[in-house]
């Protein structure tokens, strides 16, 4: 037989000795009043009162509870295993009939008063509340304590990476009306316990850490925001609306739809707006690159719509007034129309069109037409009227420079042109370092 085999047989055989032995109702009273015969809760555990009472601490996070961000408070349900020697609770098994272990209240016995400084409730000593907690003591004199906790703290929130954002709350525990040369905690481990853990369907517990700093121990929790929620609910709707707001350019003037599509698009962004600035914090100490982007495609959206009135403004201008040389200059540019041969409309066409057939009848009439361009035919003796060419050719030289050519609507075709070009490069090059910024 190995040892290791020895080993556990001993230690079996030895733990069906001592549940062999039945304990009389007798025998636990008469511990429980020799130890608390002269036993005093109000004084240190220790025989020397110059020693220090060493409280072992391991802290079991059940769940977060909730992370409200406007109020910057974070509440949690956890469970304190706590330890420590007490010399006024030891004692012989054999006298009392091999007893190893026995119970107390919490306010029959000392326990240490471990108390959440930085609570937003109020200050209170850990367990004390709840009155059917029991402390556990062994003969050896070492007492266990472990009290179930619903505990809210205050956690200062940083939202710039919004909705990517991390977040480091702090738990601060101390032992409230000790020095720590009197008791001191010593955490078991170094990180928060997740042994009952259940996870949290909005924040990600990403780590933990515990330290003891002077008498203050603090517990660190670490949480990510799960951004999908978000990200389908508020920033893909907001990064949608932002590009459809420019083809408001694209919709022809004379559907009188502009204005109201424009508004709309803009009246969207305000509420979307308002909801994300109610889920943020008021304050001004970090500000959101969301919250950021948003005001600057809603101010983006307030131009457009001041733009496409502008739009509207030339598109139903008075054709009365003729078009100056930069507008004409500036709609060929745009429309891609040259300046040595501009386009004619259909009404010039079918003008050219009568000059040509009247050219022919003259030509089958046998009448020379020709330095003079026929002007027209007398519809009583059909003779051919002519004029000088050159008059002709200057007249129409002047007509070209008066921009007969290029009415006000075809300079607001331009200037939607332009205008979608421009307002879509502007909110592509914003959503761009959003998405870089958020990225880190």
């Amino acid at each position: 037989m190995s040892p290791f085999s020895v080993c556990m047989f001993v230690l079996t055989l030895k733990s069906a000795i001592d549940f062999s032995q039945c304990h009389m109702l007798e025998d636990v009273q008469r511990l429980t009043d020799d130890l608390l015969k002269n036993y005093n809760s109000l004084l240190r555990p220790r025989r020397n009162q110059s020693e220090v009472v060493i409280v072992n601490l391991k802290v079991e996070l059940v769940t977060l509870l909730e992370f409200n961000e406007v109020e910057e408070t974070l509440s949690i349900m956890a469970i304190m295993l706590m330890s420590w020697k007490d010399d006024q609770l030891v004692w012989n098994p054999r006298k009392y009939n091999r007893i190893q272990a026995t119970r107390f209240r919490i306010e029959q016995v000392w326990t240490p008063p471990l108390v959440l400084i930085n609570s937003v409730t109020k200050i209170e000593q850990i367990g004390h509340n709840h009155s059917w907690l029991l402390v556990f003591a062994l003969s050896h004199g070492w007492v266990y304590f472990s009290p179930g906790l619903l505990l809210s703290t205050k956690c200062e929130v940083d939202v710039t990476y919004y909705p990517w954002d991390e977040h480091n709350c702090k738990l601060l525990f101390v032992v409230w009306g000790y020095l720590d040369q009197e008791v001191a905690i010593n955490p078991i481990e170094n990180e928060v316990g997740r042994t009952y853990y259940t996870e949290n369907g909005a924040w990600e517990l990403k780590g933990s850490e515990i330290w003891v700093f002077e008498f203050t121990m603090q517990i660190v929790l670490r949480l990510k925001r799960r951004p999908a929620y978000v990200l389908v609910n508020a920033v893909c709707p907001i990064v949608f609306l932002s590009f459809v707001s420019t083809i408001v350019f694209l919709i022809p003037a004379a559907s009188g739809e502009r204005v109201s599509f424009s508004l709309t698009i803009l009246l969207s962004i305000a509420v979307f707006f308002t909801i994300i600035g109610d889920s943020l914090p008021k304050t001004s100490k970090s500000l959101s690159i969301f919250s950021l982007y948003l005001l600057f495609i809603m101010v983006t959206s307030i131009f457009a719509t001041l733009a496409n009135v502008f739009s509207l403004y030339i598109y139903h201008k008075d054709e009365q007034y003729p078009v100056t040389q930069c507008w004409v200059m500036f709609t060929r540019c745009m429309l891609c129309r040259s300046t040595k041969r501009p386009m004619k409309s259909r009404e010039q066409s079918q003008h050219d069109g009568k000059h040509v057939n009247v050219q022919n009848q003259c030509i089958k009439n046998k009448r020379s037409c020709l330095p003079y361009i026929v002007a027209g035919v007398s519809n009583d003796t059909g003779e051919c009227r002519y004029t000088n060419s050159k008059d002709s050719e200057t007249s129409i030289e002047d007509k070209f420079d008066r921009n007969d050519n290029v009415s006000w609507k075809d300079v607001s075709v331009a200037v939607d042109r332009l205008l979608f070009m421009l307002f879509f490069m502007i909110v592509s090059i914003s959503t761009i370092v959003f998405a870089v910024l958020m990225v880190k």
